[in-house]
């Protein structure tokens, strides 16, 4: 970014300085560019290649990923005569990774949790997968629809029940890139720098589509205009109001927003009403004893249990008794319980007992 730079770097120089913004390559330019540097390995090849197809692959490539991956289709293509260009291309798509999604793919907190690893919440994970899945899944049908998708979705609910385990399990379960921001890292003491930072973290999501851009802790991002005295939230959610209505084109149906928040009285009225953050799910405890027991078995994956525990966590009658004695419990209590009592255990056998 610009703006990271020392301005008495810039003023050094006794030259005129001229500022020159190089613009991200559109997908019909990555699908000729990769075209024209296989043509200088391969001139008499034949223009046979799915220009769209190989366009909607290399989403977020840069030109030094089209001339690796350039350099990989040549390097397989002549090693084994037997197959043809095309097929050589559309093998190395499949197992290349783009410079921007091997850096920024994966917060550095992720928690590497797959969508089977979230016990219970059967409802909030189809909901999920409606909105975030099915219109790529099915996308004639939805195109035929002629609707306006929602692209903005609210996670709420008490703290503890797995608002922040969803998404990185979801972004992996659809196979889409993720890029996470919690609340209190976009702030800066310096005027204009936290919604410079706002400005990059919707470009690097919209340059990383198919993607889900996570904004943990809303309420310290996007807290109700008015409540600070320094107004640089305020400047913060008119800057997220920005991009969330498209004035910008970063959301052009490729990018998909998802808050989580424990407090959604705190975050300002305008970015969770309808047409931004329009979708609420609450994520809360388990409220079925079908997913009491399915919490309970998914946590216990982990640990040795005895035969007669496994049982008695399949046995809806003893789930439904246990569900009743700690209604209030939330799903990382119950997966703190196990840790405990497996401590329990470690220390019971080193004592001998």
């Amino acid at each position: 970014s610009p703006d990271s730079i020392h301005s008495s770097l810039l003023k050094s120089s006794q030259a005129p300085i001229i500022h020159a913004k190089v613009p991200h390559i559109t997908s019909e330019d990555r699908a000729n560019l990769l075209m024209s540097m296989i043509r200088q390995y391969h001139p008499t090849m034949r223009n046979n290649l799915d220009h769209s197809k190989i366009s909607k692959i290399t989403e977020g490539f840069i030109p030094r990923d089209c001339e690796k991956l350039c350099l990989r289709v040549i390097r397989s293509y002549r090693a084994n005569s037997s197959i043809t260009l095309p097929d050589s291309v559309a093998a190395e798509l499949v197992e290349f990774t783009p410079l921007a999604r091997i850096s920024n793919s994966r917060p550095k907190d992720c928690n590497h949790t797959v969508w089977d690893d979230i016990g219970g919440l059967f409802d909030v994970k189809e909901k999920l997968e409606a909105t975030v899945r099915h219109p790529v899944l099915y996308r004639r049908i939805y195109a035929r629809a002629q609707i306006q998708l929602p692209r903005g979705i609210l996670l709420y609910g008490p703290s503890g029940c797995g608002k922040s385990y969803l998404v990185p399990a979801l972004a992996q379960e659809c196979n889409y890139h993720l890029v996470t921001c919690k609340g209190p890292e976009i702030l800066d003491k310096y005027i204009g720098a936290s919604e410079a930072k706002v400005r990059q973290l919707f470009e690097r999501a919209s340059q990383m589509a198919p993607s889900i851009l996570f904004l943990d802790e809303l309420e310290a991002l996007a807290p109700r205009r008015g409540s600070d005295s320094t107004g640089v939230t305020d400047r913060v959610v008119n800057q997220l109001l920005t991009f969330l209505d498209g004035v910008e084109d970063v959301s052009s149906g490729t990018v998909f927003i998802i808050g989580a928040t424990s407090r959604p009285d705190k975050v300002d009225p305008a970015i969770i009403r309808p047409g931004r953050l329009e979708q609420h799910l609450y994520v809360g405890p388990p409220e079925s004893t079908n997913e009491w027991s399915d919490l309970l078995l998914t946590i216990s994956k982990q640990w040795n249990l005895t035969p007669e525990l496994s049982r008695a966590l399949s046995n809806g009658d003893e789930i439904s008794k246990m569900a009743s004695d700690v209604p209030r419990l939330c799903p990382a209590d119950i997966r703190a319980a196990f840790d405990t009592a497996h401590l329990n255990a470690v220390h019971r056998t080193l004592a001998g007992e």
